[in-house]
């Protein structure tokens, strides 16, 4: 068995530069982490839920000048996107179901300058529209 020599341990410099990378590493892993977490707290999204009992052929829900567009959503499925409100406004919902029924409304408020707002449009059997 070799004997152990004292220029085959690490020295004191050599432990405090890998200590300095491991706490480097360790900062930019939760700014990173942090960074995402945080733009999932503020982003603004809307969903739709199709509780309809049928297919919905299109949906589309505009606000703030802007169409987000969902097309041949099962029943039973959700579909999501972000949208922003740069603005005042309101949601405008128009679309159809399978069977030719018109889905249409006007509903909601957004207003400039809020963050994080989750707004869930479910589809109702009689196409109608429930906004949470």
């Amino acid at each position: 068995m070799k004997p152990l020599l004292s220029s085959d341990m690490p020295s004191a410099a050599s432990n405090s530069r890998r200590t300095r990378r491991l706490i480097l590493v360790a900062v930019c892993a939760a700014l990173v982490i942090a960074y995402f977490g945080l733009e999932m707290l503020l982003e603004n999204r809307l969903s739709v839920v199709n509780q309809s009992g049928q297919t919905v052929k299109f949906i589309e829900i505009t606000v703030c000048g802007r169409t987000t567009r969902f097309e041949n959503l099962p029943q039973g499925e959700t579909a999501s996107e972000k949208f922003v409100a740069d603005r005042d406004d309101s949601f405008l919902v128009r679309g159809e179901l399978a069977d030719g029924r018109v889905i249409q409304a006007r509903a909601g408020y957004v207003t400039n300058g809020l963050f994080g707002e989750k707004r869930t449009f479910t589809i109702l059997p009689d196409g109608q529209i429930q906004i949470r």
